[in-house]
């Protein structure tokens, strides 16, 4: 019954993207009972389609018993007969927002390996109790209907994450395992109230069971609300905002300034989230400002989210504020390079690096920058988003900039190849 209560909720998920599974499917996967289970449930149905389950678990390095809970579940992939990674954090010795950290982390080295390996589906154990106290959490920080909500399915650094647990109970999950005789560990820290997640949990579990029924149907009919909304956000985005290809974004500021709060502030987050190359959206209290200058007919000139927003004609520019972009250059060494989280570099020569232009650069060489193409869509704000750009050089000499044909060695124009690619992106992300 519970097995079959998985597949149930798996292949609709999964069944969203083509040849989800052509690579096989990640599991992230602790020593905790949630994470068993999942590796239990996913294990069964993987094995019963043939399909490569690859298991990571990442250490944390946070408590002396991590290393324990790894070899645990080293020893119960390999024993079910999956792959097993270990993945390793160092914190830095830096403690704040340590939860916060250690999760982005997780989700950063696991996807990371999920590109490596060609996959690009990554199943997660959150299950029911799970969405409920970051539905409390967000109800505690009066988050708007959409940030309320919570999804089965997203995208992290452009690759599916998926959470078949979603509509079990972790009662339900222990229960399934107590019933197989499956052990797990149990993670002491989740008793430790220092941090807000584990206070709402043990708040959750003395509350009476129909109180808890009680705020399971409220959070769900949030979520369909959240959902209906959401249909429009999306409609919004595809009818006000055009990302270009020079890695900015246009907003329609007539189109999204009668939308109700709620669509403007998600339609403005998702804007500096792409553009900036984060993989987090901006916090309420950062965007009100732009929101009243939006309310209130107010030109927009600001810095927000390693953006800048630059009010143009009933348009709103949004580019990538050069400051925010690393000096340090990055060697061409690999097929596919990153760079500045926003662009990915394909280069068959290895022997240069990529880095930002400078102002000495650009004076030494403005002479012969092409920037019609570019003046014609951002009218003067074309010098702006020449320094937003990646640049080639060897031995600190530029030698190509793609996004304006330039190039100082002509061999070079046939072996590189730049595209707009920011690590947080959504399948309804548009381009001129």
């Amino acid at each position: 019954m519970m097995q079959k209560r998985f597949d149930d909720n798996i292949n609709p998920l999964l069944s969203e993207i083509s040849e989800a599974t052509s690579n096989g499917v990640a599991l992230s996967v602790s020593g905790g009972s949630d994470s068993i289970a999942l590796l239990h449930l996913t294990s069964n149905w993987a094995k019963s389609r043939k399909i490569r389950l690859v298991v990571f678990s990442v250490n944390h390095n946070l408590r002396p018993e991590s290393s324990e809970e790894i070899e645990f579940v080293r020893m119960t992939a390999s024993g079910l007969g999956h792959e097993f990674y270990e993945l390793s954090w160092d914190n830095g010795g830096n403690k704040v927002a340590i939860q916060e950290r250690a999760r982005d982390a997780r989700y950063s080295m696991i996807s990371e390996k999920c590109h490596e390996f060609g996959i690009n589906t990554l199943l997660t154990a959150h299950h029911l109790d799970d969405m409920l106290e970051t539905y409390l959490m967000r109800k505690n920080k009066k988050s708007s209907i959409l940030g309320l909500s919570y999804s089965n399915s997203f995208f992290y650094n452009n690759t599916q994450v998926i959470r078949p647990l979603s509509s079990f109970l972790k009662s339900e999950l222990i229960d399934y395992l107590n019933s197989l005789n499956i052990k797990w560990l149990e993670d002491s820290s989740n008793l430790l109230d220092v941090y807000e997640r584990n206070r709402i949990r043990m708040e959750i579990s003395n509350l009476p069971g129909e109180k808890k029924s009680e705020f399971i149907v409220e959070m769900k009919a949030i979520n369909k609300k959240a959902n209906a909304l959401n249909e429009r956000l999306i409609s919004t985005i595809a009818e006000a905002v055009s990302i270009n290809n020079f890695g900015f974004a246009i907003i329609d500021i007539v189109k999204i300034r009668d939308e109700c709060l709620d669509i403007q502030i998600h339609v403005i987050n998702y804007v500096l989230t792409i553009i900036s190359g984060k993989d987090h959206l901006p916090r309420f209290r950062s965007t009100k400002q732009i929101i009243h200058k939006l309310k209130t007919m107010q030109k927009i000139d600001n810095s927000l989210h390693g953006c800048l927003l630059k009010q143009i004609k009933g348009k709103l520019l949004v580019l990538r504020e050069q400051q925010e972009i690393q000096l340090t250059q990055i060697k061409l060494d690999r097929p596919n390079t990153y760079w500045d989280n926003r662009f990915i570099i394909e280069c068959s020569k290895s022997e240069y690096s990529v880095g930002k232009l400078t102002l000495l650069e650009y004076i030494q060489k403005r002479d012969r920058f092409d920037l019609s193409e570019l003046s014609l869509i951002v009218d003067n704000s074309h010098k702006l988003i020449l320094f937003t750009l990646p640049v080639i050089k060897s031995l600190e000499k530029i030698v190509a900039i793609p996004h304006i044909s330039y190039y100082d060695e002509t061999e070079l124009e046939g072996a590189l190849k730049v595209t707009f690619r920011p690590h947080f992106i959504s399948r309804f992300t548009h381009f001129l």
